[in-house]
């Protein structure tokens, strides 16, 4: 009986959804309006099957992902005598052809180098789809070229007679740039140059033309190759000249401000914890005690909106670099060194004006009352992670008392945290000890103490209290850049169910909460068996990225309503607009920013933010390579973590990189499964999985780029 009746539930929900659609055909419905239309509340994967059903009838048409409409939509329309354009972001390969990334598209469209028109990776262009193959698969052509990506580049200058121009050292898809002789900067014949582009071509076979910003000739190889990195993606190392008299007006008027305009901690126990390294601390924790048992617990911020006034020629800086780029052994600042490092940086010992967030906690660990208020302090001391776990663990100390309430409270709210479903996103930081030259000399994966989850902790508190006080004091319509991070992919999420059934994992997705518990199942599994590590990584990556906003729609790694980034204002521009809005309020004026604005502000410190990440990799990359490359001919264990038709992927043990093992290095041909997840040796039947332990031989390092090639030892 039971089986008849969810079948006829099953039919009826179909109709509903045909009839959605029979309605308005041309209308386009997400997967998550569909419900809301239809109040549904039960298992999204039914919902999600029956869309898949629809859609094999051609009763419905999936557009892009998890967005349907009731009429057929044709790729290639002729509309007014061309072909249908859209507007994307190159991703160009070595061979000089190139993807166009479209938000929205399911598929890349596919350009052949011939019809780029001199575009290169990351500039932004108007294209004409041309051939739609049966497969799905789009091809088009580059009709304009609408923003460049590339402003600076590392190149050798060369000069003959009265010309001069200069070939980047590495491959980014320019062959020369003309320099005229006025710009080279006192530069020489094979001079290492700094160049920023001036000129753009306006036809496609023709050189750009810059000028010399900086001669880097006394850079080591490996100072070239950060360089490279971060001129690649975007960044650059240098501040502009034209930065310097503002800097110094800020520098010389130093640390001034009204007592009477801020809540004065000069004398309450307050203290930072960061890297053994760090030089810009943005982030302070006071602590303080009532009479009847109550602690406040107070997170104190950078007030670096004090300094960078808005539309000021440091603020443009600023938010054209949006995030600063922690390479191995290098940063690339978004704040000059005299706010992050000095006027901004929460020094021990030293005034400082901050934004903080303040709690007082009952013995209970519930948040009794809080203030968002702008207060001075004095930092009584600066912890590293390191020494800061050692008094947690047992070291005599005066700060004792205050580090383990706070660790009280913190433990709280994780825990709370957990229950509301939060996902454990933890993954293997790989850090490097480095040696007076900046090579390195070990590889190893950070351990994540106590101390580091105290601060996280805090962190996320401060972050969401801020989110949800400016939502709620306005009714939701002061615009604020929300960090959110939407559910994930259904498409996605089946994908990896079903990997996880061959591996013998199940991946539940009825609905959100199960979705949340199968992620937090899947992180603990992966702490006992392998393969479980490669299917959370890829789990990982089918989630939904993060980003800014203003639309608010939660955060749902986090399990967070309400979340923004208010926290790291010295090396997130999001932070810095988020503290001039909260400032705004709290002064009762208008909001600095319009909702259409902060939004397009929102989408670049977005695409800034994976750029930064593109560079860190490829930095983590690089050293990898460089320390890897003393261990040519040596053998490794490791441990499989993907597959391609050309071969197979190996993670290295401890973090010391992953390279691949060819197929062609093997004395049989193997077939790869449909799936991925697995090859099999025609001849032997011998099969490799994913998270399989083997042995290896590290064959070559190519530094240049970023491999390591191995070969499977038998």
């Amino acid at each position: 009986m039971k089986k008849k009746k969810n079948k006829s539930n099953k039919h009826k929900l179909k109709k509903k959804i045909q009839n959605i659609f029979l309605h308005d055909p041309s209308k386009e419905i997400t997967i998550k309006s569909i419900a809301k239309k239809l109040k549904y509340k039960g298992p999204s994967s039914q919902l999600y099957h029956i869309l898949k059903e629809l859609e094999k009838s051609k009763t419905i048409y999936e557009i892009r992902r998890g967005k349907y409409t009731g009429r057929r939509v044709k790729h290639q329309e002729k509309k007014k005598g061309s072909y249908h354009r859209l507007t994307g972001r190159v991703d160009q390969n070595r061979s000089g052809a190139a993807y166009i990334i479209v938000d929205g598209l399911e598929r890349d469209v596919y350009i052949p180098a011939k019809h780029l028109r001199g575009a290169m990776s990351n500039d932004i262009v108007d294209i004409e789809i041309t051939n739609t193959k049966r497969s799905g698969k789009q091809e088009g052509r580059v009709v304009r070229i609408k923003e460049r990506f590339v402003q600076d580049v590392v190149a050798r200058l060369y000069r003959i007679s009265h010309i001069a121009y200069a070939q980047p050292l590495r491959h980014i898809g320019i062959k020369e740039i003309n320099i005229r002789l006025d710009d080279i900067n006192e530069a020489e014949e094979g001079d290492i140059v700094l160049l920023k582009i001036t000129k753009w071509p306006e036809k496609p076979n023709q050189s750009p033309i810059g000028s010399v910003t900086k001669i880097v000739n006394d850079f080591a190889e490996h100072e070239l190759a950060e360089l490279n990195i971060l001129t690649k993606n975007g960044f650059n190392q240098f501040f502009p000249a034209e930065i310097e008299p503002e800097l110094a007006s800020i520098e010389k008027k130093g640390i001034q401000y009204n007592i009477d305009h801020r809540e004065d901690y000069r004398d309450v126990t307050t203290f930072t914890i960061d890297p053994a390294d760090a030089k810009d601390f943005d982030d302070a924790l006071s602590y303080d005690e009532y009479d009847n048992g109550d602690v406040e617990i107070g997170v104190h911020i950078a007030d670096v909106t004090h300094y960078l006034q808005n539309d000021s020629i440091l603020d443009k800086e600023a938010r054209k670099r949006s995030t600063s780029v922690y390479l191995v052994g290098r940063v690339c600042p978004m704040l000059p060194e005299t706010l992050s490092n000095d006027l901004c940086s929460l020094v021990q010992g030293k005034e400082r004006l901050t934004f903080a967030v303040t709690f007082r906690i009952t013995p209970e660990n519930k948040i009794a009352q809080y203030w968002i208020r702008k207060t001075v302090i004095k930092s009584n001391r600066r912890f590293s992670y390191e020494e800061a776990q050692e008094i947690i663990e047992g070291k005599r100390n005066k700060f004792r008392k205050p580090l383990l309430r706070i660790k009280e409270f913190a433990d709280h709210l994780r825990a709370d945290r957990n229950r509301k479903g939060a996902i454990n996103f933890e993954s293997e930081e790989i850090r490097f000890l480095l040696d007076e030259k900046k090579y390195p000399t070990d590889i190893y994966i950070k351990e994540r103490k106590d101390t580091h989850l105290l601060v996280e902790d805090l962190m996320l508190l401060a972050n969401k209290t801020v989110a949800r006080y400016i939502y709620e004091k306005g009714n939701g319509r002061i615009p604020l850049p929300y960090r959110v991070h939407d559910e994930p992919d259904l498409d996605k999420i089946a994908d990896l169910a079903l990997m996880g059934k061959v591996l013998g994992f199940n991946f539940e997705f009825d609905n959100t909460n199960q979705i949340r518990k199968s992620f937090n199942r899947l992180y603990d599994a992966a702490q006992k068996n392998d393969a479980f590590q490669v299917l959370e990584k890829l789990g990982v990556r089918s989630m939904a990225k993060a980003m800014y906003t203003t639309d608010n729609i939660g955060h749902f790694g986090l399990a967070f309503p309400f979340y923004a980034h208010f926290t790291s204002p010295i090396r997130r521009y999001a932070d810095v607009l988020v503290h001039r809005v909260v400032h705004a309020y709290l002064q009762s004026e208008p909001v600095p920013y319009s909702k259409s604005k902060l939004e397009a502000m929102c989408a670049y410190i977005s695409r800034r933010e994976r750029l930064a990440l593109d560079a860190e990799r490829e930095s983590i990359k690089l050293k990898q390579a460089e320390y890897m490359e003393q261990f040519e001919g040596e053998r490794f264990i490791g441990k499989i973590s993907g597959m391609i038709d050309r071969g197979i992927f190996v993670s290295l043990d401890n973090g010391i990189g992953e390279g691949m093992v060819p197929f062609n290095t093997f004395l049989e041909p193997f077939d790869l499964h449909r799936n991925g997840f697995s090859a099999r040796g025609l001849a032997s039947g011998k099969i490799f999985a994913l998270g399989d332990r083997v042995q290896v031989r590290v064959v070559e390092v190519d530094i240049e780029n970023r491999k390591i090639n191995l070969e499977m030892v038998e």
